[in-house]
């Protein structure tokens, strides 16, 4: 008599913007025997890293305009995208956060329940789980964290030249480096703190096994790659169909000037030595001055953008702008 099936390994892949992430999730997906890489989707993240008090307050609305606002996976009709929606604040409400995922990434992938659960392994992209941790532990115990990093002065230099997955109007790095590593700084600092969690640098997606690396079974059947890059972020992920180029490595030396790889320095600290990166020497005050002074003007743009082109109210705003400027302090590490 046949055994039955054991539930597939969870693994959420965490990261800060322009770390190899993508890359990586793709290699996972095409080498990696009977495993799922889930694309990343904003209902998972605002579901899953709010209390007890806030899964028994979700609704069926709120869920449902997280999916049709959601870029970052498929478009689904006004029917599918509601009945999706029950059966997410249904598990959610009873508690039953295994189903949950299991239809988050059915509905993320376009797999049906049944593929999902025969899968060895899924593996569930999201930038902030390294945030909500503690959370995602308390309610899938059985989790694992895997975390690509990146040099500070990588991920500044790439995130300068690229476009916003989620507003394609704005560049990623809204022209701020001060904001650019203090991202980088906040989510290093997190990862670092996080218990039970799998490192991996950029170089190693590039260049190294990450399947040894990460305990992944390869694959010996014909590779057929279960996750895609969501639509939205095609056009900031022009290499990820190419070969590796080391030259990737170190394009931040010339992309960026001595002051604004001495202004890193500053801001990154510690953390870029603990995840083993070498830094120039940190910046003067008056290179710290210029790079504050400019991200001030940078954030105070971006704010009245929010404003006025996506209709936010001023409250939301400010509530926002609070929020960041929290994490990046290290005084909230939730959302």
């Amino acid at each position: 008599m046949k055994e039955p099936k054991s539930e597939p390994k969870l693994s959420w892949l965490s990261y800060a913007g322009r770390s190899g992430s993508t890359r990586l999730a793709k290699t996972l997906a095409e080498r990696g025997r009977n495993l799922v890489v889930v694309p990343e989707s904003r209902v998972t993240e605002f579901v899953l890293g709010g209390g007890p008090k806030d899964s028994k307050n979700l609704t069926k609305e709120f869920v449902l305009q997280r999916i049709k606002n959601d870029v970052q996976i498929a478009q689904y009709t006004d029917a599918s995208a509601a009945e999706i929606a029950t059966r997410l604040v249904s598990a959610a409400h009873s508690g039953d956060w295994l189903g949950f995922v299991y239809e988050v990434a059915s509905m993320c992938t376009q797999l049906s329940l049944e593929e999902i659960r025969d899968a060895d392994e899924l593996i569930f992209k999201l930038g902030d789980a390294v945030f909500i941790w503690d959370e995602l532990q308390a309610r899938l115990p059985e989790s694992q964290l895997i975390y690509v990093h990146r040099h500070p002065c990588g991920v500044a230099n790439s995130q300068l030249g690229s476009v916003s997955p989620y507003r394609t109007s704005e560049d990623m790095g809204r022209g701020d480096l001060w904001h650019c590593v203090s991202t980088w700084k906040a989510s290093a600092r997190a990862a670092l703190a996080a218990s039970d969690c799998k490192m991996v640098s950029f170089e190693q997606v590039l260049h190294g096994d990450v399947l040894a690396l990460l305990d992944i079974e390869e694959s010996t059947d014909e590779v057929v790659s279960r996750f895609q890059v969501a639509s939205a972020e095609e056009m900031i992920h022009p290499l990820i169909s190419l070969p590796s180029d080391s030259s990737r490595l170190d394009a931040w030396k010339s992309g960026l000037s001595s002051d604004q790889q001495r202004l890193v320095a500053f801001i990154a600290g510690d953390y870029a030595e603990a995840l083993g990166y070498g830094l120039p020497s940190r910046a003067s005050l008056r290179i710290v001055a210029r790079g504050f002074l400019l991200h001030i003007y940078r954030s105070s743009l971006y704010g009245v953008r929010r404003l006025w082109e996506y209709k936010h109210s001023p409250v939301e705003v400010i509530a926002h702008l609070r929020l960041r400027s929290r994490r990046y302090l290290g005084l909230d590490k939730n959302r």
